[in-house]
């Protein structure tokens, strides 16, 4: 926002004075807060990471304490001006910012794996809220529940990801999914490891216990080596492992489930990517 006083005689502004937006946001993964900040900052706005004291406030209160240019610092709860904009993914965060007196601002920007059904049974606003979607299924929800504004888009990608042409490929598939005994099929991927013509590699933690992790640099390298991703997993908001295959032009292999529960319009099956049953074959 920015105010131009002006002189009484020719009407021309003789001075001009930026008054600054302040953007605080509970992290809840490590390189989607990446993607928040370079955007805010693009915006015009004064980033800052929600500080110790949102810990029991707001849900799931998370700070991987990263050292990142667009980041001014962290904010804590009794110093967030009632005009700065707070971001979340966690519904519950508004109501326990607002017990607390803070009544700003929030945007909820959707990047836990839930779909149009749960948003519609957990998603109350109260006050000032608006609701940004990575996923399409979410987006196509909010828009039918009509209870703020609301938007959708796949973000820009934020990050040092290697988008030239690959000239190395393997001859392995790689899968990465944190826990994916829970969000996964564990079966289908633990015989894909032991197949000698797939020779599957999982990473992301466990459980299972065989699923490494790497630092993020070693795992690009890995990831732009493979054959193809093979991205077993139901569900995403957006899909930043998705998103990193595809931008170093690696081929994915999803589950029929993936493109149904996300409704990504831009994934076509046999056109540029592969959509198969989940079982070895």
């Amino acid at each position: 926002k920015f105010i131009l006083p002006r002189d009484t005689i020719g009407c021309r502004p003789i001075r001009e004075e930026c008054v600054e937006q302040i953007a605080v946001i509970n992290e809840v993964h490590s390189v989607s807060i990446r993607i928040q900040a370079w955007m805010l900052k693009n915006l015009g706005y004064k980033v800052y990471i929600a500080g110790s004291s949102f810990h029991g406030v707001v849900e799931l209160y998370h700070n991987s304490n990263q050292k990142l240019p667009e980041i001014s610092g962290t904010m804590e709860l009794r110093n967030m001006p009632q005009d700065a904009v707070f971001f979340d993914t966690h519904p519950k965060s508004i109501e326990r910012l607002r017990a607390k007196g803070w009544n700003g601002p929030v945007i909820l920007v959707w990047q836990m794996p839930v779909g149009p059904d749960w948003i519609k049974q957990n998603f109350k606003p109260i006050g000032k809220v608006g609701s940004l979607a990575w996923a399409a299924a979410v987006g196509r929800g909010i828009k039918e529940m009509n209870v703020c504004p609301s938007d959708y888009f796949w973000p820009p990608y934020y990050g040092n990801l290697d988008q030239t042409q690959r000239t190395t490929i393997g001859n392995y598939l790689i899968t990465a999914v944190e826990n994916a005994e829970g969000w996964s099929n564990v079966g289908v991927l633990r015989e894909l490891r032991d197949h000698p013509e797939s020779k599957l590699e999982l990473y992301g933690g466990g459980p299972p216990d065989w699923s490494k992790k790497l630092p993020q640099k070693e795992f690009f390298a890995r990831l732009r080596a493979s054959l193809a991703m093979y991205h077993l997993k139901p569900f995403d908001t957006p899909g930043l492992a998705v998103m990193e295959a595809a931008l170093q032009g690696v081929p994915i292999i999803f589950p029929y489930d993936w493109l149904r529960c996300t409704e990504t319009p831009f994934f076509k099956d046999g056109e540029n990517c592969l959509v198969v049953e989940t079982k070895r074959d």
